[in-house]
Order: structure tokens, then sequence, then C-alpha cells
């Protein structure tokens, strides 16, 4: 496929990825792209960046899904969740790049977000890390789904190591555990039950 970026910029990301240490450049990239606005998503079209680790993760958020719903899952990349649905549970996958033949390609960074069908359950598995507009997601959200289950890893300490750390990740935001509570609970979600997973916080919220 042929690449529209310019030569320099592509000879520069050459140089970079290789001259710098991997977190370094991701850093960098990431600050980057963040002054842009815009998602990483070469680093999403790279099967090698779905890790095989995530499945487990996948697996306990799919236990908040009951029987005969209806799942909408953004960032589906290798669709592990598919596995794990209760019976009669209608799937519908969304990503930043397309999957498959039925991948509604959705970048969430984009300036506006496109109208989303109403599920029952909207799904979030290592997603909100890389969005920069948490509250319009949710709001957008609030009106079309009646349960929502994100994983998040909080940012309780806020200084310029733990910033960096993130930034290295390819985490866009900083919210602490509690302030991504309370930012859904004002955008009409509540709480319904929390578990841990590895540095994660796995949530389920119900916005009925």
């Amino acid at each position: 496929m042929f690449n529209h970026q310019p030569l320099i910029v592509r000879i520069t990301r050459w140089l970079l990825q290789r001259l710098l240490p991997k977190k370094r450049y991701r850093l960098i990239k990431t600050s980057l792209l963040q002054l842009l606005g815009r998602s990483d998503v070469k680093r999403w079209t790279e099967k090698k960046n779905l890790y095989v680790n995530w499945e487990e993760r996948t697996q306990i958020m799919a236990q908040w899904i009951p029987d005969g719903t209806s799942v909408m899952e953004f960032g589906c990349g290798n669709m592990v969740i598919k596995q794990y649905l209760p019976d009669n549970c209608q799937y519908t996958a969304s990503d930043i790049v397309k999957r498959d033949e039925n991948t509604i390609v959705l970048d969430l960074n984009q300036k506006s977000l496109p109208k989303l069908a109403r599920h029952d359950i909207f799904l979030f598995s290592g997603v909100i890390e890389y969005v920069y507009d948490i509250e319009r997601l949710i709001q957008v959200s609030s009106q079309v789904c009646n349960l929502f289950i994100a994983s998040y890893v909080p940012c309780d300490i806020k200084n310029v190591s733990t910033i960096a750390e993130r930034r290295s990740e390819g985490w866009v935001n900083n919210y602490s555990k509690s302030e991504f509570i309370e930012l859904m609970r004002d955008n009409g979600f509540r709480l319904l039950e929390e578990k841990a997973w590895q540095n994660q916080l796995l949530f389920l919220f119900s916005g009925s």
C-alpha cells in the first residue's frame, strides 16, 4: 500500500525507532501525536502489539455480560471476547483499523464521533487510556448504552515521572481512580462493581 506520509517524516521515524530505546521513542511519539490530537494508528495496525496476556482481562470483564444482551466492543483487536460471551448475545466489533469484514472502523479521537447505534453494553478493554476526550466519549455512550464496562490504569500520583511513564506506554490521559469514577457519575453512570487485574482496575457501570 502506498504510504502518503512525506519522505522526511518516514526517514525521521525510521531513525528514531532505531536510535532511541523503545520507551523513549514511544514517549516522544505519543507527545507529538497528543499535540496534533491524533491516534497512533500505525501501532494498532501491527498484530504484534495485540498481546496474548490481555485475554485474561477480557475473560474477567465478560463475566459482567448478561445472557441475551447486545454488546459493542471498542478496540476489538483479535475479538477474543467472542469466545467468552454468554448465549444469545449480539456482538458488534469496532476498532481504529479494520480487523475483519464486519469491523466498524472508528477512531475515538476524531474531531466528531459518528452516531453510535444503541446497544445494551459498551465494552472498552485497554482503550480508555488512549482517548483524549474521555468526557465526550462518556456523554455519547450515556445516550445509547445501559452498561459501560471498562478497564483503566489510574494515575493516583501525578508528577513528571509518572506522566512520562504513561506517555511511554502511549497513554494520553491521567485520571485517578476517584476522578474517573466521578467523571462517570457526573455523566449519568453509577458504579456497580470493580475488580483489580494486574495494575489495572476493571469497572462495571450502569446508566439506568
